[in-house]
């Protein structure tokens, strides 16, 4: 019967068809619906930390990268007081600050702000294409140093940046110094090999669709040589370079090369700084007044008289603090950057005597991470150089995650998390492992310490945890160790289990623990006796791997490229299922809620994904979604819907999957 017109159709079949399109949109889901979009959307909720990077300043306020991010700084008093946080697509590399304009270099964006103070009155974004390691300004252009060479952008209306013109080199360009429509930029010489010798070049903007090299300078020397940072003083260009490494003349520390600004010609030799006796890369240079200032990654603040570009005098060098990358002035102050997140005040009131201030930290880069329900638990380099610390979040809040409480541990401490919320840190100086509770978001409690020599992985159950244990020297033996958490102050071994290999990963699911080795195995052990793990099954997977979970009946292992599903219901007899995640390199797994994330760990930067799936099958995922993560993870956790991505220097990304929903509008009688 076919019905032409709703009011000619009988009741009864009016609402059969009115049924059978509600189940058909069911049946199809949201993909087919909205013209292939996958089913869930990925929602960063917050990032995280990173390394601190870049920095300007004007008289009132300071600007820092922060990984993903900048804060602002209100620099009228004498201590620098964060006031705000602005969260960007990308690791900040480089800014630049003409007037009431920022320019920001973020992942493979330039980001310009026009500004009221620290208030933003417009805003604009260019996308380059490559990864932007230099920006500078010069009126109504920006200019940009990216992976790809050169780039002129027309900015007289920042709200809507345009390409003008770009200048291919095939190792990229780093740094810039903009004056006028010529510029000089560091970058290395094309199709040179071997010694990677970096290079400045001058290059004329006049037509901006076609820049022109006008001339090239070479930064000589006998090892890798790439300039960070480039001045001009006078007539003379100054490149700051890394270390230079000459070990046959027992000479380390860090380079300034000078040269001729109309030819590009070397004048003198290059001049040597630092400590001389091991590796110290210069990382920014700045002119005041009549001297040069050079940072470097060691912590110096070096002042340089160049008053005779051939022969640079060192006047004084002060130290600051590991691991200063990048340098701002404004007034009679200098403000830098630390790579391990924050920054600090210098006076300059008298140029010879730089008088530093106290550093303010900020989390920094992540390195590891935690995470259980609402609580996650990430570790971070301690920005003072002495250690790392311990710092929980509270990420229960749709808005931004509140940050808690912070614990100083030892400098060569790692963090194995347990997706119970005990987690487990191992410090190789003092061959201690102490206990991390974890479960209440905003609070780290440290607890009772063992020692059990070199661990490598943790899973827990109830009062107990599971741990591999590595040997006194990390070669052996190796071992199993059951962990009693009835007290956590005075954590006890209730049992020890020796096996061949090491431990990389373990897991407990469904009244069992999973196990894998370095002898590329799955082993899987009852837990009938929780106090003594009884191997009941193994499978060879045949590939190296990096880490798996489990849910189901499945686990899901980590390896080279994809995703491998292993079937665990009969754990006597464990047999390989299919490839997921194709194409995934080396990625890192978590499972929660029903899904299970994937997230790519050695991938190029800008290039990474994380997938989801769907575990309705868990023999056969099926993919939700997936979303482009700013560089490759050194660990993923899951719990309630969240995922995190710990993403080292650029941070840590906190990450809400939504599902995608057809509404349909209101019927109307």
């Amino acid at each position: 019967m076919t019905c032409t017109r709703l009011h000619g159709c009988p009741q009864g079949l009016v609402l059969s068809l009115l049924a059978l399109l509600l189940a058909s949109l069911v049946a199809v889901g949201p993909s087919a619906a909205q013209g292939g979009a996958p089913p869930v959307s990925f929602t960063p909720l917050a990032r995280l930390g990173g390394a601190s990077l870049a920095a300007a300043a004007n008289e009132r306020y300071a600007f820092v990268g922060d990984g993903q991010g900048v804060v602002v700084y209100d620099i009228a008093g004498t201590t620098p007081a964060g006031v705000v946080r602005w969260a960007l697509p990308g690791l900040v590399q480089d800014m630049a600050l003409s007037g009431d304009l920022l320019a920001v270099g973020a992942g493979s964006s330039l980001l310009l702000y026009r500004l009221d103070g620290r208030t933003i009155l417009a805003s604009g974004r260019y996308d380059a294409g490559a990864e932007v390691h230099g920006v500078a300004l010069t009126p109504g252009r920006a200019y940009l140093g990216t992976a790809a060479g050169l780039e002129v952008v027309d900015i007289g209306a920042i709200e809507r940046p345009a390409r003008l013109g770009a200048l291919a080199r095939t190792r990229g360009v780093n740094q810039i110094l903009a004056e006028g429509t010529t510029l000089y930029a560091t970058t290395y010489p094309e199709g040179i090999d071997g010694l990677q010798q970096g290079s400045v070049i001058k290059v004329d903007t006049a037509n901006p669709a076609t820049p022109q090299v006008l001339a090239e300078g070479r930064l000589s020397d006998l090892y890798i040589s790439n300039g960070d940072a480039l001045v001009r003083f006078g007539a003379t260009i100054f490149v700051l370079g890394d270390t230079t490494g000459r070990p046959i003349q027992g000479n380390y520390g860090f380079t300034i090369w000078a040269f001729a600004a109309d030819t590009l010609a070397p004048v003198g030799s290059p001049n040597s700084f630092g400590l001389q006796v091991q590796p110290e890369d210069g990382t920014d240079l700045a002119v005041y007044g009549d001297y040069l200032l050079a940072l470097s990654t060691r912590g110096g603040l070096s002042v340089i008289d160049p008053s005779d570009p051939a022969a640079l005098q060192l006047v004084r060098r002060v130290e600051l603090g590991p691991d200063r990358s990048a340098l701002a002035i404004a007034g009679a102050r200098a403000f830098a950057a630390i790579r391990r997140g924050g920054v600090q005040a210098i006076s300059l009131a008298d140029p010879r005597n730089p008088a530093p201030g106290t550093a303010q930290p900020l989390l920094g880069p992540v390195v590891g991470a935690g995470l259980f329900g609402g609580a996650l638990t990430t570790l971070s380099p301690d920005s003072a150089g002495a250690g790392l610390v311990l710092t929980s979040f509270d990420i229960r809040s749709p808005a931004a995650p509140i940050p808690g409480e912070q614990r100083a541990i030892g400098a060569e401490s790692e963090l194995r998390p347990g997706e119970n919320g005990i987690h487990l840190v191992y410090d190789r100086s003092t061959d201690l492992t102490r206990l991390v509770d974890g479960r209440v978001p905003g609070q780290v409690r440290l607890s009772g310490t063992l020692r059990l020599g070199p661990t490598d992985a943790v899973a827990g159950a109830g009062q107990l945890a599971y741990v591999g244990v590595a040997g006194p020297s990390g070669s052996g033996p190796f071992e199993l160790a059951t962990v009693s958490l009835a007290n956590l102050a005075a954590p006890e071994v209730v049992g020890r289990l020796g096996v061949l290999s090491s431990t990389l990963d373990l897991e407990v699911a469904d009244g069992r623990l999973y196990r894998l080795d370095a002898g590329a195995r799955l082993r899987i052990y009852s837990l009938a006796n929780p106090l003594a793990p009884a191997q009941v099954g193994q499978i060879a997977l045949g590939e190296s791997y990096t880490n798996f979970a489990v849910a189901g009946g499945a686990a899901y292992v980590a390896l080279p490229e994809g995703v491998r599903v292993v079937d665990v219901r009969n754990p006597a007899a464990p047999a390989l299922g299919p490839l997921i995640g194709a194409g995934l390199t080396y990625p890192r797994v978590s499972v929660s809620g029903g899904r299970l994330v994937a997230a790519e760990d050695s991938c190029q930067v800008g290039a990474c994904d994380l997938q989801l799936f769907s575990l309705a099958d868990p023999l056969a995922p099926a993919p939700l979604g997936t979303t482009a993560i700013p560089a490759g993870v050194a660990g993923v956790a899951a719990s309630e819907g969240r995922f995190v991505a710990v993403l080292g220097e650029q941070g840590a990304v906190v990450y809400a999957a939504l599902e995608r929903r057809l509404w349909l509008p209101a019927l109307r009688r």
